[in-house]
Parts: structure tokens; C-alpha cells; sequence
């Protein structure tokens, strides 16, 4: 793990005053399989350790780090919570069942296929502008908060339901070998797009979806639920869930009954 650039006094050994001054580590192909010692380097910014065969990957004091590619490893556990100034996350290819990614805010690439994930919430990571979640086991995610997304990956995985209505910037779509997913919900203004995204034959592009995100359904005075399809503006423009902010809207819902609603921001 030492070189030229790293053992500045030509020992052969890594002195805590030399691996502070490191900012990028790149360790792929040689013969490392634990990375203990890693926590010295408080200045690394950048860290490749990607089919090391490492099982475990302690990253906690690396705080400066804005790019960890740790993909094709054996990790069934990685704690980024600390490093909160990821912009790129790649740990694909690993043995994680479960990923925390809400501190990470600032990320604009994530990337954990060939994992063992369920579930995943990124409802905080709103700068995310690819998003490869494929061959997990996701029955579904929400990614109506990920208005800047131009990649989703979902290949693989056991979907029942998808909803890219919100992600108007979405240039590239793989979500085939969903066998369970029958109907992908889209906005009209991505119906041009959808020759180029893949999907089974099974499943079909719609435009006809309740807003099943965040703003579903309310339940009225006499305890009866509707179903909400449709949102305006006060000047009858559509929206969708994720572009609901701060102001006078107005519910369409399923009975042809309206309501209007006063937005806060946040609330």
C-alpha cells in the first residue's frame, strides 16, 4: 500500500504524518485484503479498493473522502454515515444487506447492484444523477424526491410497482427482469423517451396511475378514503408529489370530487 508518494522517508513503512498528506488511494491490484490502517489517512479524498476481496472496510474517520469505489469485495457491512461529502459511492458487487445513505446528501452517483439489499430510502439524496440499484431484491423504492436523475438502473430485482413520473430529467431506464412489475408509471412528457428504455413485455408504460407517492389518498369526515390522481396548480397546471411545495393547490381525486389544499415548505 506504500510507494513513492506515501513513504516520503523511504522506510517501507507508513508513518501517521505521511498518511495524513494523502489525498488519493488507489490499492486495486495488489495483494491486500484488509485495509486496517486506513483510518490514518484523515486527508484522503479519494479511495479505490475495489475486488481486493476485503470483508470488512472501516471508513468512519475518512471524512474528507468524496469518492469511495469499494465495489466487487466481500463487505456485508459499510458505514457511511460519517462521510458526508460523498459525491461518488460505488459498492456493487458486495454481500450488504442493508445500506444508510441519508447523511450522504451531497452524492450525484450511487451504485450497489449485485448486492442483498430490500430496501433502500434515498429521499435525502436529491442530487443523485445516476442510480444503480440492479440485481437486489427491491419489491419497490421510491424515487419521487430524485428530480435530477438521468439513470435508473432497477435490472433484476422482484418489483411490483415503479413510479418515474417525478423524474422529468430521466434519460436512461433498465427495469427488465421484473417479473411481478405489470405497470410503470410515467408522465406524458416522457412518452417519447420509453423507445429507449427497457423494460419485460409483461409490463407497460402508463400514464394513468394514482399519485401513490407521498400524497395518496385523505380520508374525509365521514371516515371515507379517496384516491387522489391528479394535482393543479392555482393556474391549472399539473404537478406531481415530488413538485409539491409552497402554495395553493388543488386535489383531483378519483370521483371527480376536488379539494383545495394550502401547501407550507416542509410541511
Amino acid at each position: 500500500m506504500y510507494g513513492p508518494t506515501i513513504d516520503l522517508n523511504g522506510d517501507k513503512e507508513i508513518q501517521v504524518s505521511e498518511a495524513q498528506e494523502v489525498k488519493l488511494l488507489n490499492v486495486v491490484g495488489h495483494p491486500i485484503t484488509d485495509l486496517t490502517g486506513i483510518e490514518s489517512f484523515t486527508s484522503l479524498t479519494s479511495l479505490y479498493c475495489y475486488s481486493l476481496a476485503l470483508k470488512s472496510l472501516d471508513v468512519t474517520k475518512n471524512t474528507a473522502l468524496t469518492l469511495l469505489n469499494c465495489n466487487n469485495n466481500q463487505l456485508a457491512s459499510l458505514d457511511v454515515s460519517k462521510n458526508t461529502s460523498l459525491t461518488y459511492l460505488n459498492c456493487s458487487y458486495n454481500q450488504l444487506t442493508d445500506l444508510d445513505v441519508s447523511k450522504n446528501t451531497t452524492l450525484n452517483y450511487l451504485y450497489f447492484n449485485n448486492n442483498q439489499l430490500t430496501s433502500i430510502d434515498v429521499s435525502k439524496n436529491t442530487a443523485l444523477i445516476h442510480l444503480g440499484t440492479g440485481n437486489n431484491y427491491f419489491t419497490s423504492f421510491d424515487v419521487s424526491k430524485n428530480t435530477a436523475l438521468t439513470l435508473l438502473d432497477c435490472y433484476n430485482n422482484q418489483l411490483t410497482s415503479l413510479d418515474v413520473r417525478n423524474n422529468t430529467a430521466l434519460s436512461d431506464l433498465y427495469c427488465s427482469k421484473n417479473p411481478n412489475l405489470t405497470k410503470i408509471c410515467i408522465n406524458p412528457t416522457q412518452q417519447g423517451k420509453v423507445g429507449n428504455w427497457s423494460k419485460d413485455a409483461t409490463a407497460v408504460w402508463s400514464t394513468n396511475c394514482s399519485l401513490t407517492t407521498g400524497l395518496e389518498s385523505d380520508t374525509f369526515s365521514n371516515n371515507e378514503t379517496k384516491t387522489l390522481v391528479r394535482i393543479l396548480t392555482s393556474l391549472g397546471q399539473e404537478v406531481y408529489p415530488g413538485q409539491v411545495l409552497h402554495g395553493l393547490y388543488i386535489y383531483q381525486y378519483s370521483d371527480g370530487s376536488t379539494k383545495k389544499v394550502f401547501k407550507r415548505e416542509g410541511n
